[in-house]
């Protein structure tokens, strides 16, 4: 028994203590576990009548950003951005984004958690989404890697007047941004 609507711009907040569903939510909000009852609507179109067209308009990180180890953080961009027909410009322009530039050409098995956090938002970025929806994306981050989140956060809101939906346990973290 959950409704919501979130707006265009927006950093909407999803609270709730570790077990309260919100990642269960997440999943059944992106198609990756199937509707028992009720009805999912992203854009005006119905996830289960129009999945894909309901689904094209976002870009999430569920749970971790898992990405390709061996390779680094720009080939794993790259073999994303190849399988949905992105530009290398794009890609320059996310990884400038999230402050990863400097850090691009190294293998990600050597990222810390907030430079992996990063290198997802990154990926969920590469198509433009209207929609940005990020399960804990601070959890695990230091002061300095929370900072950085914010920043990047409201960046997006900004730059693509995304809706971006974060979900957290951390009420005092989501007041921030």
């Amino acid at each position: 028994d959950i409704s919501f609507e979130a707006y265009a711009g927006e950093v909407f907040g999803f609270l709730g203590p570790n077990g309260a569903g919100k990642t269960t939510t997440i999943k059944l909000i992106t198609g990756l576990l199937d509707i028992d009852e009720g009805s999912i609507e992203i854009g005006g179109y119905n996830l289960k009548k129009h999945y894909e067209k309901a689904l094209g308009s976002i870009g999430s990180i569920v749970e971790n950003p898992e990405m390709y180890k061996h390779l680094t953080g720009m080939d794993n961009l790259k073999l994303y951005a190849r399988i949905r027909g992105v530009s290398q410009e794009r890609i320059d322009e996310v990884v400038k984004l999230v402050g990863l530039s400097n850090r691009k050409n190294e293998k990600t098995k050597r990222y810390s958690l907030g430079m992996r956090q990063r290198l997802g938002i990154a990926n969920a970025l590469l198509t433009k989404p209207e929609i940005m929806i990020l399960d804990e994306p601070i959890n695990g981050l230091d002061a300095d890697g929370m900072q950085v989140m914010r920043e990047i956060l409201v960046d997006i809101t900004k730059k693509y007047s995304a809706t971006v939906l974060i979900s957290s346990h951390i009420l005092g973290e989501l007041e921030k941004i």
